[in-house]
């Protein structure tokens, strides 16, 4: 990891047989780094997220920076493939619409849920995780490096 990741996870998704001609689906994975490495403080923190050849980068990830996450909204829990089939339509980056939740679903299991807010509009992402409490803590702003 370079000096300024504080967390860092990357692997395989559970489809990737079907897409492996989709460069961009090869890997998943969740990286959270350090912004000002001066000031060291949380809200510099920036949280990115989804998928690509080695780990998420490009169109297929999302970036979000730690102080537009409201730390109340972060919670935890464990989708089965039938959760995330029938309220996702499967896996992938996938939308619902009832529950207007953007997934970035890699595999059945943990994940972390949480809202982002920038300037007015507030999109909530729901993204797979191997260690799902540890990054809540990081989302939250109550875990240090």
């Amino acid at each position: 990891m370079s000096d300024n990741v504080i967390y860092s996870e990357v692997f395989t998704p559970c489809f990737m047989p079907l897409v492996f001609f989709i460069p961009n689906f090869h890997k998943y994975g969740i990286q959270i780094k350090e912004g000002n490495t001066n000031t060291k403080e949380v809200l510099d923190r920036t949280i990115t997220f989804g998928y690509g050849w080695a780990g998420p980068s490009g169109v297929t990830s999302h970036t979000a920076c730690i102080k537009h996450i409201d730390p109340s909204s972060v919670i935890t829990g464990t989708a089965s493939g039938r959760e995330n089939l029938f309220k996702f339509g499967g896996w992938g980056i996938r939308y619902s619409f009832p529950s207007k939740t953007w997934a970035y679903n890699a595999r059945n299991g943990q994940y972390v849920e949480f809202e982002e807010t920038v300037d007015t509009k507030t999109t909530r992402y729901r993204i797979a995780s191997e260690n799902a409490d540890q990054v809540a803590l990081i989302l939250r702003g109550k875990m240090s490096t």
